[in-house]
């Protein structure tokens, strides 16, 4: 979890005092009292005893921060966030839910604009919802034993009919679907969904995945899954690292087979994530087969493949009439090193591109076998390392020098071959002479 650098907190009761008579006193005292706060406004005072919270909207704030502090009070001090103990954040309420956007008071502006796009993403209709939700716990309390059991519900019902009819305005309705969901609660089956994180930028995951990741009990998840796509997971959610990376796994395929049926067996909601689209060089089948085998249905959710993700950020079209008809997908890794038992001749001798997945290492001998059947040393290539992450670089080479060039590599690396690569450079080195 990324540090926080401040602690949002909610408070029910403090004593307040707000110092000044001017606009900005006057707004700080009808925010301070909206939230059922017990406010004192002074224009100036030198008696703090007795306030847990002071803010001071007024000149010459620095005369009163020692005698404030000294009598126990945490102190804002309008437009100066440097003074400050606490800052007040912007706020959007749905009823009983209150959404505070805060930035440390550095940026005021900015949690201005967030709150504006969090109150266009949060229908006023969320109000009629926590009512809702709030007047159906104690049922649910009393129907559904244990508080995983009853989270699991309530997931189910904002997922669901329920939710839908209260948004409607038909809370009656709501009403009765809980019931039929209560009268019938049998206990939690597991669920488990194969996503794809697609290849490290949070920004490209589809919104099915996104949501699968947020509402997941369970993640196991490949060691190139970026922090910042795991970050979208509950902090109550249980992280396991399985490795599945080239050359380096931490957990055989078998030990994540079973782990996916033990952990869907406990009804959990269960996610495999998997960096690209997890039907691509994921060994989705063999997790497939053993989910079917023990009784368990599969979610499946693409997501960008690395040779998209790499030909968007190079602008590079991986076909091109009159240039490449195809785009063929191979990995460049296989069980015990290097993958050298493809068709060479068919992949040499055809007008595709071609996309060697997991080939950093072995490079140099999928390049000779590639020259050797028939591909052209001249061959255009690039390689991409650590696309759309940080840290991202790209070699453009030929077939002959690329292993030269490429060097040693640490993040995942791409590699693209054929004519559409030099298309792209030619593209590169016209945008850079425009500019």
């Amino acid at each position: 979890m990324n540090a926080l650098p401040e602690f949002p907190i909610f408070l029910r009761t403090a004593t307040a005092l707000v110092v000044g008579d001017g606009p900005d006193a006057t707004a700080k005292v009808a925010l301070l009292r909206s939230a059922g706060l017990d406010v004192t406004q002074h224009a100036d005072t030198r008696d703090f005893a007795g306030f847990r919270l002071v803010v001071l909207a007024c000149e010459q704030p620095e005369r009163y921060l020692a005698p404030a502090r000294a009598a126990g009070a945490l102190v804002n001090v309008v437009d100066r966030p440097d003074l400050c103990d606490w800052t007040m954040p912007a706020i959007v309420t749905r009823g009983a839910v209150t959404v505070a956007i805060g930035s440390g008071g550095t940026a005021p502006a900015l949690a201005r604009d967030l709150r504006a796009r969090v109150e266009a993403a949060i229908p006023p209709a969320y109000a009629k919802l926590a009512d809702w939700c709030s007047k159906q716990r104690d049922l649910v309390r009393r129907r559904v034993h244990g508080r995983d059991a009853r989270r699991r519900l309530w997931q189910d019902v904002l997922d669901g009919a329920e939710t839908r009819a209260v948004l409607a305005g038909d809370s009656l309705r709501a009403d009765a679907l809980l019931a039929r969901r209560l009268a019938g609660n049998p206990s939690p089956r597991g669920e488990v969904a194969l996503v794809g994180a697609g290849p490290g930028d949070p920004t490209l995951l589809t919104l099915v995945a996104r949501h699968a990741i947020e509402r997941a009990d369970v993640i196991l998840h490949d060691a190139l899954v970026s922090d910042a796509v795991l970050n979208l997971a509950r902090r109550e959610a249980v992280r396991i690292s399985v490795g599945k990376r080239c050359g380096r796994h931490s957990a055989s395929q078998a030990a994540i087979n079973r782990l996916l049926v033990a952990q869907a067996r406990k009804g959990l909601r269960v996610v495999r994530l998997k960096g690209g689209d997890p039907l691509l060089f994921g060994r989705a089948a063999e997790e497939l087969d053993a989910l079917a085998a023990a009784g368990f249905p599969v979610q499946i959710v693409p997501g960008i493949t690395a040779v998209s993700a790499a030909a968007a950020r190079l602008q590079m079209p991986l076909t091109h009439r009159g240039v490449a008809r195809g785009l063929t997908l191979v990995t460049g890794h296989g069980k015990d090193g290097p993958a050298l038992d493809h068709d060479w001749d068919a992949l040499a001798n055809c007008d595709a591109t071609l996309a060697v997945y997991m080939g950093a290492r072995g490079i140099g001998r999928i390049a000779a076998k590639l020259i050797e059947a028939g591909r052209a040393p001249s061959t255009p290539v690039v390689a991409i390392e650590n696309a759309t992450r940080d840290g991202e670089r790209s070699i453009t080479a030929t077939l002959a020098d690329i292993a030269d060039r490429l060097g040693e590599t640490d993040g995942p690396v791409l590699i693209v071959i054929g004519e559409v690569v030099a298309l792209a450079a030619e593209r590169a080195t016209m945008a850079r002479a425009a500019a």
